[in-house]
């Protein structure tokens, strides 16, 4: 059938690393009997077919041993979606728009990177040293970080819908590293609260598009 040719295709071309599959009608059970692992699909079902990819659903399976921070942020993506079933936790779960873990005290949230669609993102009160994945998420609108340990907030310089971001209370010393963006941003101003960090004198000023307070 067409299932067995597809696989006989793939086996034949070890190194295929894409393949074009818009208009199927395969299982879904089909890609992870089939190594599909190993290849980017692409066209209308790539989201829904590659979910077997995601740090979430190899740890929600038991395919990757999930680390205390990886099963922390599992189980409260299975308990926002209310899905026991690991896959349509998945797709329901990139569909969301806000995502909140407070006071958790993880260190690392690597599971959130395959979900870009947040407007709103609260990880205050944990052991975060960097922001760098929210350049992931181009649709940030607020941010809350406060009670963390993160020194540069240039993350932020890429996100060009956003207008709120609270960081109080971490060590953030100096705004070098987003001057020259929002100097030369030239859509709405960003809120920016820094209170309980250790600033240089004049952090906030000569910088156009902020207001620090």
């Amino acid at each position: 059938d067409d299932s067995r040719a597809l696989v006989d295709f793939m086996n034949a071309f070890k190194e295929l690393k894409e393949i074009q599959l818009d208009l199927n009608y395969l299982d879904e059970n089909f890609f992870t009997q089939n190594n599909a692992d190993k290849i980017n699909l692409s066209g209308r079902y790539k989201q829904a077919s590659t979910h077997h990819k995601t740090l979430f659903y190899r740890s929600c399976t038991g395919e990757h041993p999930p680390t205390r921070d990886e099963q922390l942020i599992m189980k409260e993506i299975l308990y926002i979606t209310n899905e026991s079933d690991c896959r349509k936790a998945h797709e329901s779960f990139r569909e969301e728009s806000m995502f909140d873990l407070v006071d958790a005290d993880i260190e690392s949230i690597d599971m959130l990177r395959d979900y870009t669609n947040f407007s709103m993102l609260d990880l205050s009160g944990n052991r975060l040293e960097s922001i760098e994945f929210i350049r992931q998420m181009p649709h940030l609108e607020a941010v809350y970080f406060n009670n963390n340990r993160i020194q540069d907030i240039g993350a932020i310089a890429s996100l060009p819908m956003l207008e709120f971001a609270s960081f109080e209370n971490n060590e953030i010393k100096t705004l070098d590293s987003i001057k020259e963006y929002f100097n030369s941003r030239t859509s709405q101003y960003l809120l920016l609260q820094l209170s309980g960090n250790p600033l240089e004198d004049n952090a906030c000023s000569g910088i156009l598009r902020i207001m620090c307070f």
